[in-house]
């Protein structure tokens, strides 16, 4: 009897002891703590606040002024914002959280959670170890914000991955690390007018900025103290750089009407050509923003102390989103709105100083700032703050009779 209660016994422990190794030979356990506050449901169902349990298979989907925390490991958690749904999957080296829309945001590890997935996109994010990043599925595109360490999107069927620094945001699917394709030649325009100090930054190499020389993809437009620049494009849009600026011209396809821009610093009016080819696409990158053109003119600034981006609409209409709630407001010709945290307040009239500083802070001389008249765009960026982090798209212009090639 003693013998067979010995076999039972150590037959117990060598199954407890396999369960065991088999545990720690995973790379996620299959149940992950959640915790609820608002309008949430799992699969359908609506959950009360507090505490609940998700696995493999779940769809989390949040209503407005809810949130959702998802704890993998000690100091690893997805935060999922509101208006946001998800679903939890395996992946080959631990769990996945496949975004389908919304914002979440991911600290910590990173050892049990593999990496956060797009639906509908073979794209992949993953961070360093210890790292905070955001993901946001907007209108305008798919966006990840590097908070705290270096950022990796991997485009799976290309092969292709984007690196995020710590600090900036990144376009989901960009290739070649936010950098476009060259097809063909590379020329993208010319320059305009020059107030010095300023140059152009090509290949790692300071060239000459006056007048009639040439601009090239991936050149970067650089104005010191009182320098400002204008850049004549291809299509006929016209560039203004403002000073103490960086603007870097990703791409200008004059005949498919493709034009990437990156200002990384300081301010720039856009007068941009009306897009009329299929799948044309006009777009302006800031550290925190992208703005989609649509022959149209804007004002926006952020101010770095008050943590906050503003525009001001001249002509057309801006819609306005805030990366950090992904909930949009339209912004009238005459309008003026906000957005600071996760809101954008409510457009109302721009007085006539807000109107003024909008159509003279990129002139490139005095004759040209008179001629302006309320006709500008200015993007004004400075240290990344996500909460006041905002995508901009144009919904529908009509210029009418003016110019789009006024000084």
């Amino acid at each position: 009897m003693n013998l067979r209660l010995r076999i039972c016994a150590v037959t117990c422990a060598v199954f407890v002891l396999s369960c065991v190794v088999f545990a720690a030979g995973t790379d996620h356990p299959t149940l992950y703590m959640a915790r609820y506050n608002g309008s949430v449901s799992v699969n359908g169902i609506p959950q009360n606040a507090g505490s609940g349990v998700l696995s493999a298979g779940d769809v989390l989907q949040l209503g407005s002024a809810s949130s959702a925390t998802i704890t993998f490991g000690p100091g690893e958690m997805v935060v999922v914002d509101q208006n946001s749904t998800l679903r939890l999957r395996s992946g080959e080296r631990g769990a996945r959280v496949e975004l389908q829309r919304g914002r979440l945001e991911v600290s910590g590890s990173q050892s049990r959670l593999q990496d956060v997935r797009l639906a509908g996109r073979s794209i992949s994010v993953q961070g360093q170890s210890k790292s905070q990043y955001m993901v946001s599925r907007l209108a305008q595109g798919d966006f990840v914000y590097a908070k705290l360490g270096r950022v990796s999107m991997r485009e799976e069927l290309l092969g292709i991955t984007t690196e995020v620094p710590e600090g900036r945001v990144g376009m989901a699917g960009e290739p070649g690390g936010g950098t476009p394709q060259q097809s063909g030649a590379d020329h993208a325009g010319k320059v305009g007018a020059s107030v010095p100090s300023g140059y152009i930054m090509r290949a790692n190499q300071k060239a000459t900025n006056n007048a009639g020389d040439e601009v090239r993809w991936n050149d970067e437009m650089v104005t010191e103290a009182k320098g400002r620049t204008r850049v004549t494009l291809d299509d006929g849009s016209i560039l203004s750089v403002g000073s103490n600026s960086h603007m870097k011209v990703l791409q200008h396809d004059a005949t498919a009407q493709q034009t990437q821009l990156e200002l990384t610093v300081g301010k720039m009016r856009v007068q941009a050509e009306k897009l009329t080819k299929p799948g044309a696409s006009f777009t302006v990158k800031t550290p925190t923003a992208v703005a989609g053109v649509i022959g149209t003119d804007f004002f926006i600034e952020y101010d770095a102390q008050k943590k906050r981006t503003k525009v001001t609409v001249l002509e057309g209409i801006v819609k306005l989103t805030p990366i950090a709630a992904a909930v949009a407001v339209s912004v009238l010709a005459g309008q003026t709105s906000a957005v600071a945290g996760s809101s954008a307040t409510t457009p109302v009239a721009a007085s006539a100083g807000e109107i003024n500083s909008a159509t003279s802070s990129t002139a490139t001389s005095s004759s040209a700032a008179a001629a302006a008249g309320a006709s500008t765009v200015v993007v004004t960026t400075a240290a990344v703050v996500p909460a006041a982090a905002s995508a901009i798209i144009v919904t529908a212009a009509n210029r009418g009779s003016s110019s789009p090639h006024t000084p």
